[in-house]
Protein backbone atom coordinates (compact mmCIF):
# COMPACT_ATOMS: atom_id res chain seq x y z
CA UNK A 1 0.00 0.00 0.00
CA UNK A 2 1.39 3.24 -0.86
CA UNK A 3 2.84 5.52 2.24
CA UNK A 4 1.67 8.75 0.68
CA UNK A 5 -1.20 10.18 -0.89
CA UNK A 6 -0.44 9.85 -4.80
CA UNK A 7 -4.11 11.19 -5.81
CA UNK A 8 -3.82 14.58 -4.10
CA UNK A 9 -0.27 14.91 -5.12
CA UNK A 10 -0.21 14.57 -8.41
CA UNK A 11 -3.52 16.61 -8.61
CA UNK A 12 -1.64 19.26 -6.28
CA UNK A 13 1.22 19.07 -8.72
CA UNK A 14 -0.80 18.70 -12.07
CA UNK A 15 -3.39 21.32 -10.84
CA UNK A 16 -4.99 21.80 -14.72
CA UNK A 17 -4.21 18.58 -15.81
CA UNK A 18 -7.26 16.12 -17.13
CA UNK A 19 -7.01 12.89 -15.75
CA UNK A 20 -7.35 9.51 -17.49
CA UNK A 21 -7.38 5.50 -16.64
CA UNK A 22 -4.20 4.39 -17.26
CA UNK A 23 -5.64 1.73 -19.66
CA UNK A 24 -4.20 -1.62 -19.89
CA UNK A 25 -0.45 -1.85 -19.01
CA UNK A 26 -0.71 -5.87 -17.66
CA UNK A 27 -0.25 -5.22 -14.12
CA UNK A 28 -1.67 -7.03 -10.94
CA UNK A 29 -4.69 -5.54 -9.41
CA UNK A 30 -2.67 -4.21 -6.52
CA UNK A 31 -0.25 -2.64 -8.93
CA UNK A 32 -3.11 -0.61 -11.07
CA UNK A 33 -3.85 2.06 -8.22
CA UNK A 34 -0.19 3.47 -8.06
CA UNK A 35 -0.41 4.02 -11.95
CA UNK A 36 -2.07 7.11 -12.99
CA UNK A 37 -2.78 9.11 -16.24
CA UNK A 38 -3.05 12.45 -16.94
CA UNK A 39 -3.29 15.12 -20.06
CA UNK A 40 -1.47 18.27 -20.23
CA UNK A 41 -1.58 20.97 -22.59
CA UNK A 42 1.60 23.07 -23.32
CA UNK A 43 1.74 26.36 -25.37
CA UNK A 44 3.75 26.25 -28.68
CA UNK A 45 7.40 27.86 -28.00
CA UNK A 46 7.26 30.76 -30.79
CA UNK A 47 10.22 33.12 -29.03
CA UNK A 48 13.90 32.37 -29.58
CA UNK A 49 15.16 29.20 -30.58
CA UNK A 50 16.41 26.56 -27.95
CA UNK A 51 20.66 26.88 -28.11
CA UNK A 52 22.04 25.34 -31.43
CA UNK A 53 23.52 22.32 -29.62
CA UNK A 54 20.40 21.20 -28.39
CA UNK A 55 18.97 21.52 -31.52
CA UNK A 56 21.35 19.13 -33.20
CA UNK A 57 21.47 17.05 -30.07
CA UNK A 58 17.43 16.56 -29.98
CA UNK A 59 16.93 17.15 -33.87
CA UNK A 60 12.98 18.09 -34.67
CA UNK A 61 11.77 17.24 -31.18
CA UNK A 62 8.57 19.37 -29.82
CA UNK A 63 9.45 22.70 -27.88
CA UNK A 64 7.11 23.91 -25.09
CA UNK A 65 6.50 27.50 -23.69
CA UNK A 66 6.38 26.67 -19.92
CA UNK A 67 5.99 29.65 -17.59
CA UNK A 68 7.80 31.94 -20.02
CA UNK A 69 10.75 29.91 -20.97
CA UNK A 70 11.57 27.11 -23.66
CA UNK A 71 11.30 23.35 -22.48
CA UNK A 72 11.08 20.22 -23.90
CA UNK A 73 7.79 18.51 -22.25
CA UNK A 74 10.03 16.34 -19.70
CA UNK A 75 11.41 19.32 -18.25
CA UNK A 76 7.80 21.00 -18.36
CA UNK A 77 6.30 18.48 -16.28
CA UNK A 78 9.55 18.11 -14.13
CA UNK A 79 9.13 22.25 -13.82
CA UNK A 80 5.30 21.30 -12.46
CA UNK A 81 6.67 18.80 -9.71
CA UNK A 82 9.23 21.26 -8.53
CA UNK A 83 6.36 23.99 -8.31
CA UNK A 84 5.12 21.60 -5.77
CA UNK A 85 7.94 20.95 -3.68
CA UNK A 86 9.56 17.91 -5.62
CA UNK A 87 13.40 18.37 -6.64
CA UNK A 88 13.93 16.28 -9.75
CA UNK A 89 15.59 15.45 -12.91
CA UNK A 90 14.89 14.87 -16.73
CA UNK A 91 16.43 11.45 -17.30
CA UNK A 92 17.44 11.42 -20.84
CA UNK A 93 18.81 8.14 -20.70
CA UNK A 94 19.19 8.15 -24.74
CA UNK A 95 21.81 11.00 -24.62
CA UNK A 96 23.02 9.87 -20.98
CA UNK A 97 21.92 13.08 -19.12
CA UNK A 98 20.18 14.75 -15.88
CA UNK A 99 18.80 17.46 -16.53
CA UNK A 100 17.57 19.56 -13.74
CA UNK A 101 16.13 22.35 -15.66
CA UNK A 102 15.88 24.18 -19.27
CA UNK A 103 19.41 23.48 -20.32
CA UNK A 104 21.01 22.33 -16.67
CA UNK A 105 22.60 19.30 -16.24
CA UNK A 106 22.90 17.94 -12.85
CA UNK A 107 23.63 14.39 -11.61
CA UNK A 108 21.08 12.62 -9.20
CA UNK A 109 22.08 12.90 -4.78
CA UNK A 110 23.24 10.00 -3.88
CA UNK A 111 20.16 8.43 -2.13
CA UNK A 112 18.70 8.96 -5.34
CA UNK A 113 20.99 7.36 -7.29
CA UNK A 114 20.81 4.34 -4.90
CA UNK A 115 16.74 4.36 -5.89
CA UNK A 116 17.58 4.47 -9.43
CA UNK A 117 20.26 2.03 -9.27
CA UNK A 118 17.88 -0.48 -7.41
CA UNK A 119 15.34 -0.59 -10.33
CA UNK A 120 17.91 -0.53 -13.08
CA UNK A 121 19.49 -3.66 -11.59
CA UNK A 122 15.70 -5.24 -10.83
CA UNK A 123 14.84 -4.31 -14.49
CA UNK A 124 18.27 -5.57 -15.67
CA UNK A 125 19.43 -2.43 -17.33
CA UNK A 126 18.52 1.12 -17.72
CA UNK A 127 16.36 0.86 -20.55
CA UNK A 128 12.91 2.17 -20.52
CA UNK A 129 13.33 4.43 -17.24
CA UNK A 130 10.62 6.49 -17.59
CA UNK A 131 11.06 10.41 -18.37
CA UNK A 132 11.22 11.88 -15.10
CA UNK A 133 12.04 11.15 -11.63
CA UNK A 134 11.37 13.35 -8.58
CA UNK A 135 12.35 13.39 -4.58
CA UNK A 136 10.76 14.87 -1.43
CA UNK A 137 12.16 13.53 1.24
CA UNK A 138 11.98 9.34 0.55
CA UNK A 139 8.71 9.79 -1.23
CA UNK A 140 9.06 9.42 -5.55
CA UNK A 141 7.40 10.49 -8.37
CA UNK A 142 8.28 8.78 -11.67
CA UNK A 143 6.71 10.08 -15.00
CA UNK A 144 6.63 9.06 -18.53
CA UNK A 145 6.06 11.89 -21.09
CA UNK A 146 3.64 11.06 -24.23
CA UNK A 147 3.40 13.47 -26.84
CA UNK A 148 -0.46 12.48 -28.67
CA UNK A 149 -1.48 14.61 -31.53
CA UNK A 150 -4.79 14.34 -34.15
CA UNK A 151 -3.54 11.23 -35.83
CA UNK A 152 -0.66 10.09 -33.49
CA UNK A 153 -0.61 8.54 -29.85
CA UNK A 154 3.17 8.07 -28.51
CA UNK A 155 2.58 5.03 -25.83
CA UNK A 156 4.29 3.19 -23.58
CA UNK A 157 6.66 0.69 -25.14
CA UNK A 158 7.95 -2.69 -23.87
CA UNK A 159 10.73 -1.88 -21.83
CA UNK A 160 8.81 1.44 -20.79
CA UNK A 161 6.50 -1.64 -18.92
CA UNK A 162 9.25 -3.90 -18.25
CA UNK A 163 10.39 -1.03 -16.08
CA UNK A 164 7.56 -0.29 -14.44
CA UNK A 165 6.91 -3.81 -13.36
CA UNK A 166 11.12 -3.88 -12.06
CA UNK A 167 10.16 -0.52 -10.11
CA UNK A 168 6.60 -1.90 -8.79
CA UNK A 169 8.13 -5.01 -7.99
CA UNK A 170 10.88 -3.21 -5.51
CA UNK A 171 7.63 -3.34 -2.37
CA UNK A 172 10.39 -0.03 -0.47
CA UNK A 173 10.43 1.67 -3.19
CA UNK A 174 7.02 1.03 -4.98
CA UNK A 175 5.53 1.75 -1.55
CA UNK A 176 6.47 5.56 -1.38
CA UNK A 177 6.22 5.74 -5.03
CA UNK A 178 3.60 7.15 -7.90
CA UNK A 179 3.98 6.40 -11.31
CA UNK A 180 2.25 8.56 -14.04
CA UNK A 181 1.94 8.56 -17.70
CA UNK A 182 1.72 12.42 -18.77
CA UNK A 183 -0.11 12.33 -22.46
CA UNK A 184 0.08 15.88 -23.30
CA UNK A 185 -0.59 18.39 -27.09
CA UNK A 186 -0.51 21.68 -27.78
CA UNK A 187 -3.42 24.12 -26.58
Amino acid sequence: MNTFDCDTTLRQSFPNAEWRKPGRLGLTPGDRPRVKKCFLRFEKWTGEPIPEELRKLYGNKAVVGYQGHAAFAELAILQMLRNAKFDGRWLDGYHGKFWQKPWATLELPVPVRDVYDQIVRANGNEGGFWDVMAWNGGRYIFAESKHVTKGYRDQLQPNQKKWLKAALSLEEIASCSCFVICEWDFQ
